[in-house]
């Protein structure tokens, strides 16, 4: 089954000073009179039941997100409380192995909180697209059409078309990912852009859970042993001592660099759903 898990834990830095550790991006009506969090639930309520959808945030910010969800009148989803802030490979991680242990063949469309997407219809089904993708036995990631040479994104380049998932009868067209770039110069962004091999990395992801964790295993193998033991001491959520050790003493890294460039299974759907 599909699951969501939506990323809720950003330090809230970005607009500062409207946003801030308590009250964060995701929580702001910056586009009208709903936060993004809410238009980030819509999507995620019109592709998954609210049981199968998951916030993952910080302590600091779980009292916000959590009357957020009340004012929604969204009482069924599930808020893991991260102990602390060690970046996406661990917040992911989390997830994943609660998910697992509830649906063992699950998959996760990790979405950000804070999104704007435009092309609503078109990113559903996508999403739909990657699951399967997914289930095939890939890491997938959505990639944007660059519009300008932007300096602050990261960037996915694009391989070759992967062939072997024509007979899952797609839509869209499907790439293996030959590498990521973090935030490149001026010059460089240019570069990507006239070449149309790169991709802005969305942030958006699906896998199943199964998978995921044992690619962590492979490239984070101190991760995995920690998640996998917080994984095993109960259902969360989890406010132990033991828990908080063990988070704490992770690395802070991303996904991106932790996980997804040290695997040969990393694929790429283009999606151009203004973002």
């Amino acid at each position: 089954m599909l699951h969501a898990v939506i990323l809720a834990g950003g330090s809230g830095t970005r607009f500062w000073p409207l946003s801030r550790a308590k009250m964060p991006k995701q929580l702001l009506h910056i586009l009208g009179d709903r936060s993004m969090l809410a238009m980030t639930l819509d999507r995620a309520c019109g592709l998954i039941p609210e049981e199968r959808i998951w916030i993952v945030t910080t302590r600091s910010q779980a009292s916000g997100i959590k009357q957020e969800l009340h004012t929604l009148h969204l009482e069924k989803l599930q808020v893991i409380e991260e102990p602390a802030g060690r970046n996406t490979a661990a917040a992911i991680g989390l997830a994943a192995v609660r998910i697992h242990q509830n649906d063992p063949e699950g998959v996760l469309a990790v979405l950000p909180a804070d999104h704007h997407i435009e092309k609503e219809d078109l990113f559903v089904e996508l999403l739909h697209a990657g699951k399967r993708v997914a289930e095939a036995g890939w890491l997938v990631t959505l990639g944007i059409s660059p519009t300008r040479p932007e300096t602050g994104y990261g960037y996915i380049k694009k391989g070759s078309r992967i062939d072997s998932l024509d007979v899952i009868n797609l839509e869209f067209d499907v790439f293996k990912v030959s590498g990521f770039t973090e935030k490149p110069d001026q010059e460089t962004a240019e570069k990507y852009l006239r070449s149309g091999d790169f991709f802005w990395n969305s942030g958006v992801f699906l896998w199943r859970a199964d998978q995921f964790m044992d690619e962590m295993k492979k490239s984070l193998p101190e991760h995995h042993r920690g998640l996998m033991e917080i994984g095993s001491l109960g259902d969360f959520p989890l406010n132990t001592d033991r828990v908080e050790e063990i988070y704490e003493g992770l690395t802070a890294v991303s996904v991106d660099y932790g996980i997804m460039e040290h695997s040969d299974k990393v694929a790429m759907i283009p999606a151009n759903v203004g973002w």
